[in-house]
């Protein structure tokens, strides 16, 4: 029987608290997080790493998560993108102001949520 392999997935947020919790979160799930605490370190990672998923915080000092969101698909088209914000989900779309807006996940958020989030876009 072939195992399957762990998906290598991009956490980014300023708060090391979040980013903490969300790669204990995921790692309990059974993915390999990468976080990092901003859009330059994001850029990098993505250049050493290929990832199933990105996990982008919203609202973050100097290049926001919706100029992240905007690099990422610009650079990497196929990547999926995870929103994550304490905002509600018509505001943080509206900032993101992209017609087509990636999932929103709604801090805070369970275990549950981010596995079913995340599961939606990798299976």
């Amino acid at each position: 029987m072939e195992q399957a392999v762990a998906a290598h997935i991009l956490v980014v947020d300023d708060e090391l608290a979040v980013r903490r919790v969300v790669g204990d979160l995921l790692g309990r799930l059974g993915y390999l997080p990468t976080c990092v605490d901003g859009a330059a370190e994001a850029l990098l990672a993505c250049t050493k790493q290929s990832f199933r998923l990105a996990l982008v915080d919203l609202s973050m000092p100097g290049v926001s998560g919706a100029e992240l969101v905007a690099r990422l698909r610009e650079r990497y088209s196929g990547l999926p993108i995870v929103v994550m914000t304490g905002l509600d989900r018509v505001t943080a779309q509206a900032q993101l102001g992209l017609g087509d807006s990636p999932p929103v996940l709604r801090k805070p958020f369970s275990l549950s949520e981010l596995g079913a989030v995340v599961e939606s876009l990798i299976a």
